[in-house]
């Protein structure tokens, strides 16, 4: 059984479609990369796995069980989160409190093993900082903060939308790292909506292509990565 099945989603904003029957799957601790120019879709596509858009034809399966017409709540509490584009970090409040913050559907003991056995480990700049604002941190450190939050509710499907916007490439490499460190060492399974290809080529197990609200190519990231045409065609990117 997959992790997460999607069987011919659409989506509308009115009347103009932003999803057309899309089909995608996930396997348990793997990375999926959505791949597309911007407009594509590919937000709509993850705001539609936690429930922050509506369907109105298909299904989304998650661990074999049928979550479309659950709102967001009770999928995160099934083990799914949310990284937002823009990171949206509460940011008025400390590090501390916003990882808390993540946390707040769970035990205060599973919050702080969560703590010493994640966070301490994948983000040791957050534990330096706890006390210290959320907005006075960098773009990065603030990404970092958003991602570590996602883990805290206990997620065990992380939606990241875009991380990579906005940060510089020493930054863009450090939140690569720590993806993939949370895929493998953690066992989180990942999508990723992105638009710098070579990142999510470097992270993917598998990429599905997203042009127009469909899906136009899907492949595991060499068989993708290797044609020119395909990266000049639907991404753009050299």
């Amino acid at each position: 059984m997959e992790l997460l099945e999607v069987k011919n989603v659409s989506v509308k904003y009115g009347i103009a479609p932003a999803l057309r029957n899309i089909s995608a799957k996930l396997g348990h601790e793997k990375v999926v990369v959505l791949l597309g120019p911007n407009g594509a879709g590919k937000s709509t596509f993850i705001k539609s796995l936690i429930g922050l858009v509506k369907i109105y034809e298909g299904e989304i399966f998650y661990r074999g069980e049928r979550i479309d017409d659950l709102p967001v709540h009770k999928r995160a509490r099934r083990g799914i989160s949310l990284v937002p584009e823009g990171r949206r970090v509460f940011a008025n409040m400390s590090v501390m409190e916003n990882l808390y913050l993540g946390g707040y559907q769970r035990l205060k003991k599973e919050i702080e093993t969560e703590l010493e056995n994640t966070v301490k480990i994948f983000f040791p700049r957050l534990i330096e900082r706890r006390r210290q604002i959320a907005g006075t941190l960098s773009g990065g450190e603030q990404q970092m903060l958003a991602i570590a939050r996602a883990i805290m509710s206990g997620a065990r499907l992380v939606l990241l939308d875009e991380p990579s916007l906005g940060l510089a490439p020493i930054m863009v490499k450090q939140v690569a790292q720590v993806i993939s460190r949370l895929n493998k060492e953690k066992k989180v399974s990942m999508i990723m909506v992105e638009q710098n290809a070579n990142l999510g080529f470097q992270i993917a197990d598998y990429v599905y292509v997203i042009e127009g609200g469909r899906v136009r190519l899907e492949g595991t990231n060499e068989e993708l990565s290797k044609s020119e045409k395909i990266i000049h065609a639907y991404i753009g990117v050299e």
